[in-house]
């Protein structure tokens, strides 16, 4: 499940359930620059609960130039501090 936001809306993503981040320009559906990228353990559940499904996997940020170093940096570091953030 693929999200797509724009670079001003990664300030409130909720990005617990990411595992991919990519880079594309507005409009771009073809593909995009991945700049982060992890993998995710299964949750612990127990025998007789249900599982949470998380809403999306794939985070594409829309930019302006997409193939920037700069930005791919810019994009990455908010992304990790997104992650760290406390709700």
């Amino acid at each position: 499940m693929t999200l797509r936001i724009t670079e001003a809306g990664l300030a409130t993503a909720d990005v617990k359930f990411v595992n991919e981040v990519l880079v594309a320009a507005p409009g771009n559906t073809e593909s995009g620059i991945t700049v982060y990228k992890r993998k995710l353990l299964a949750p612990f559940v127990g025998q007789h609960a249900e599982v949470a499904v998380a809403p999306y996997h794939q985070l594409i940020v829309e930019v302006d130039d997409p193939e920037d170093p700069d930005t791919q940096d810019r994009i990455r570091m908010k992304v990790q501090n997104r992650m760290l953030a406390k709700p």
